[in-house]
């Protein structure tokens, strides 16, 4: 083979890589269509969801918000979730964007996501560390196919993609390539 067709031929492999690569990532919803733009903001947004019973059950916070009357969705700035539970320390999430679907009813929490709880008498605290997060309220569920970073007591997890349930009793499940390290307790 002469040193054309080499060359060809590794331009056509890494064409092909690049298209396999882009066309794996995660689609996310977008507000950057032609034509979308919004039709409303506010600064400083405090939103509270109650509960059956009338108590405040989620509290959503976000620097800026922009409405976008062609699906009636919400783009936010540094959004900050603050999932209250009847028991027990709230979750709290935060983000550098979001977007909130016109039911409101998913979220999008995108690029670095933290995810933190206080420790309760019968558990540790958490502390997660991932990317481009999508939340669910009913039932309250996150998941990502992103790297994930746990860090609960002293143990310490790393993998890739995650479930999380927040009620009725949390439970997260790394979905791959799962480490750790575990301190055992004397």
């Amino acid at each position: 083979m002469t040193a054309s067709r080499w060359l060809l031929a590794g331009l056509l492999l890494g064409l092909g890589l690049l298209s396999w690569w882009l066309s794996r990532e995660q689609v996310l919803p977008s507000q950057a269509d032609a034509g979308h733009l919004p039709d409303y903001y506010a600064e400083n947004l405090v939103l509270i969801e109650m509960n059956e019973q009338g108590r405040p059950r989620q509290h959503l916070t976000s620097r800026r918000m922009e409405h976008f009357a062609g699906d009636d969705s919400l783009h936010l700035s540094q959004p900050q979730v603050l999932l209250l539970e009847e028991q027990g320390p709230p979750w709290q999430l935060r983000a550098d964007q979001g977007w909130l679907a016109g039911q409101r009813d998913e979220l999008w929490l995108r690029g670095q996501v933290f995810i933190d709880r206080e420790a309760t008498q019968t558990g540790p605290a958490y502390h997660l560390v991932t990317r481009d997060l999508h939340l669910t309220q009913d039932p309250d569920y996150a998941e990502t196919e992103q790297s994930v970073y746990l860090l609960s007591g002293q143990d310490q997890l790393q993998g890739l993609g995650m479930q999380a349930w927040f009620e009725p009793e949390p439970r997260i499940k790394l979905l791959s390539q799962v480490r750790g390290r575990f301190e055992q307790q004397p």
